[in-house]
């Protein structure tokens, strides 16, 4: 497993004042719904597929094509 604090303080440095957990790394909070790269569903996920390349995607093509959540693979959509 990977200690987040400690990715988070290599990214950001000794000096962050937030005591950052997974779930902060592992979503962001969009406004404005965004569709699936692969097939126009509602996205779930903002992540790195399989091809190196970033995308939206919903719950299956995450699956299908995702590398993950965390820090440089993607994130757990929420919306405002």
């Amino acid at each position: 497993m990977y200690n987040t604090k400690k990715i988070v303080r290599n990214i950001l440095g000794d000096k962050c004042s937030k005591n950052y957990s997974k779930k902060d790394i592992d979503s962001v909070e969009l406004s404005g719904k965004r569709k699936c790269d692969f097939c126009g569903k509602e996205a779930k996920y903002d992540g790195k597929t399989q091809n190196g390349k970033w995308a939206y995607m919903c719950n299956d093509c995450f699956q299908m094509n995702g590398l993950g959540l965390g820090v440089g693979l993607g994130q757990r959509i929420k919306y405002k």
